[in-house]
């Protein structure tokens, strides 16, 4: 990066300012103006086509940078408004962010650097909810999710739940292993999390999703909508490894 106190920086500097401090008048003057700027200097430039058009590219780079520039001083221009005028403190952002459908919070951390900090906060993905995402969600967002809830994990939902015209929602197909996440590090994850929720994910067979089972010792609420999964084998682990379940929904699917 040139050095502001550098001759070159020092020029450019003075230029640009120039640029800014251009008198205020109409957008068709001011446009009138860059053309015959941008006419003079092709015609001095040279009769070489190349070097017109290298001109003329070097031109739409400079003017693209300048308007990155405004673009990046309005944002935080916004920024800065919006740390004075929220009424939250950061704590209560994260409260709120945390009862957010995970698509939702990622509109929200688009938003402001204020709501972007708050919504990198573990907190905010406790309750992670992929089911109103519009694309499929892959193993490795769902697994990004996870992780960025660390020991925060709490309820996990994932798929497509009914529609509300009745008609079957778009089965998620998945492919390799099945939520690997939450059994890293000898199941930590998983053992956070109190409630799993899935809709209309296949195929998921019975040692999958037993793996899974296995390191969510603490699950107080499963529900499992339209599985291919045979059930009652998923009993026995439950039975043995999820003994504090008190909610349980279990739904098949029959193509």
């Amino acid at each position: 990066m040139d050095s502001p106190t550098n001759p070159t920086s020092l020029h450019a500097d003075s230029i640009i300012s120039s640029l800014l401090s251009f008198p205020a008048s109409s957008s068709f003057s001011a446009a009138s103006s860059f053309d015959r700027g941008l006419e003079k200097a092709l015609a001095s430039a040279s009769d070489d086509a190349s070097v017109q058009d290298h001109l003329l590219n070097q031109t739409i780079q400079l003017t693209s940078l300048l308007l990155d520039s405004t673009k990046r001083c309005f944002r935080v221009r916004a920024s800065a408004h919006n740390s004075i005028s929220w009424i939250l403190t950061p704590e209560l952002t994260i409260k709120v962010f945390s009862m957010l459908d995970t698509k939702s919070l990622m509109q929200a951390a688009a938003c402001c650097t204020v709501f972007n900090k708050c919504a990198m906060d573990r907190s905010s993905y406790a309750h992670i909810d992929l089911t109103t995402a519009t694309k499929e969600a892959d193993n490795e967002v769902v697994c990004t999710m996870i992780h960025r809830a660390g020991k925060e994990l709490r309820s996990l939902k994932l798929g497509h739940v009914t529609r509300l015209d009745g008609s079957d929602p778009i089965p998620i197909w998945v492919n390799g292993p099945f939520l690997p996440s939450l059994s890293y590090n000898h199941g930590f994850l998983g053992s956070r999390l109190r409630s799993l929720r899935l809709y209309n994910i296949r195929p998921v067979n019975f040692s999958s999703l037993s793996s899974v089972l296995s390191v969510c010792s603490n699950l107080t609420d499963l529900r499992i909508v339209r599985s291919n999964c045979p059930f009652m084998y998923l009993f026995t682990t439950l039975s043995k490894n999820c003994r504090l379940i008190e909610h349980l929904c279990l739904v098949s699917y029959h193509p």
